[in-house]
């Protein structure tokens, strides 16, 4: 019983403790390792589940003239993803989840040029732009 104590109070405290560092050091970790600039009201983040809420999410590129990497602006109100692979993500850096959930989303995305493989060269952007509400099932 003490060491089933033991291990809910440490999953408990990490939580926690992920909790904060996300609402605290993930913007200025987003900042200077990622090529865009990114807020939001506010981050929810369950390590039992995986499952990750944020409110209120702006994200623009840092140099949108830059087309090596995808360019990305614009809003969404509400974002959802149920059961993160937050541990994949951690250590074997594979992103994973159940289900990814855009609320009101409004969002300008520039793919980034694709190297052609016989020439070398890069090819013509692709514009997607994302606006509107996504409907559950």
């Amino acid at each position: 019983m003490i060491g089933l104590g033991i291990v809910f109070g440490t999953v408990l405290i990490a939580n926690f403790g992920l909790n904060i560092w996300l609402k605290t050091q993930l913007p200025d970790y987003i900042k200077k390792n990622t090529a865009y600039k990114v807020s939001y009201k506010s981050l929810d983040v369950d390590l039992g589940t995986g499952n990750i809420f944020a409110t209120g999410i702006t994200v623009n590129n840092k140099n949108p003239q830059n087309t090596n990497v995808i360019g990305l602006q614009g809003t969404i109100d509400t974002l959802k993803i149920s059961r993160f692979g937050i541990y994949d993500a951690l250590f074997n850096k594979t992103i994973s989840s159940s289900d990814l959930l855009l609320s009101k989303p409004n969002l300008n995305i520039i793919l980034a040029k694709p190297v052609d493989k016989e020439t070398g060269k890069k090819e013509i952007l692709s514009i997607l732009k994302i606006s509107g509400s996504v409907m559950e099932p």
